[in-house]
């Protein structure tokens, strides 16, 4: 069965939301130079941004058909939220463990005042739909790429490096399931289905699900997952998904918008880049004498 079957019935809101400033979202970021050969620009005009007409980009946001957050396997995949007297915002983040939650580094730190955000000010909220979850957790603390410094004031230039792992203080990927994370080959990748899922500012308060970002190809260097998904600020950390067995797979994190010269594409972090990181997490689990489940998943369909 296909995520395009799981997806009914479709409900669609048409309602443009208000904007809010986030943590690591808002076009201001910090001043590193070329990420690499391409640069990196999170052009939201470029898709879908705040305060511009409904364009091309906004209308393909639009569309995304709203899945069943309380149902698996969307139960897995929520918001991170922060929020202070200062700043507040959100990213999209899914459950690869019973107290993992992968997202983007980007959503951790905080471009106007170049500091990271202390893991005490974020919430991750499994199965969000209009004000409600089905699980909430603070979180302990949070893994990044050995390229990030979170005790410093900068944010490491390569895009590859835009992961991070969240550490629950609740383990409610135990109850709620978790989606497993999958490597893709060169070869695999262009016959896979790949499909991403997030919560766009456009549509913060439900979570979407595009089946359509046309090719997939990785980056020359194989860092970085290359689509055309309709994306924005929200969707940040998002999954893109695959269907492996029945199964609903992790195969990459959303980091942002790249452009490549030609235009405008999104580019993901495939999870190759955390895998090591992940199984860290869940031995460490297991030596602490919390019986964590291997990142093996759950996200079968209904």
């Amino acid at each position: 069965m296909s995520l395009r079957d799981w997806l009914s019935p479709l409900v669609v809101c048409l309602g443009l939301v208000g904007p809010a400033a986030g943590l690591a979202q808002s076009a201001e970021r910090p001043d590193t130079g070329a990420l690499t050969s391409q640069l990196y620009t999170p052009d939201w005009d470029g898709i879908c941004a705040e305060g511009t007409a409904l364009g091309a980009g906004c209308a393909a946001i639009g569309a995304r058909a709203i899945a069943d957050a309380a149902a698996p396997p969307w139960r897995s995949i929520g918001r991170v939220n922060y929020a202070s007297t200062r700043i507040r915002g959100h990213c999209t983040g899914t459950l690869v463990g019973d107290r993992v939650v992968a997202t983007a580094a980007h959503c951790l730190y905080n471009a106007a005042r170049k500091s990271w955000v202390p893991a005490r000010s974020l919430l991750f909220a499994a199965g969000y739909q209009r004000g409600g979850f089905e699980a909430m957790s603070r979180v302990a603390r949070y893994v990044l790429d050995p390229a990030q410094d979170p005790t410093g004031p900068n944010f490491a230039r390569d895009p590859a490096a835009d992961w991070a792992l969240l550490i629950l203080e609740e383990p409610i990927g135990r109850a709620l399931g978790t989606i497993a994370p999958r490597s893709l080959s060169d070869a695999t990748l262009w016959s896979a289905e790949l499909h991403f899922a997030g919560y766009p500012a456009l549509r913060e308060h439900v979570l979407s699900v595009e089946t359509d970002c046309g090719g997939a190809d990785y980056s020359p260097d194989g860092g970085l997952l290359l689509q055309q998904c309709p994306v924005m600020r929200g969707d940040f950390g998002g999954p893109v998904l695959g269907v492996e067995d029945g199964a609903v797979v992790l195969v990459a994190v959303l980091s942002g918008v790249l452009n490549d010269g030609a235009g405008l594409v999104s580019a993901s972090v495939p999870v190759g880049a955390f895998a090591k990181a992940l199984r860290r997490e869940i031995e460490q689990d297991e030596r602490n004498g919390d019986p964590a489940r291997p990142p093996n998943g759950d996200g079968q369909a209904p």
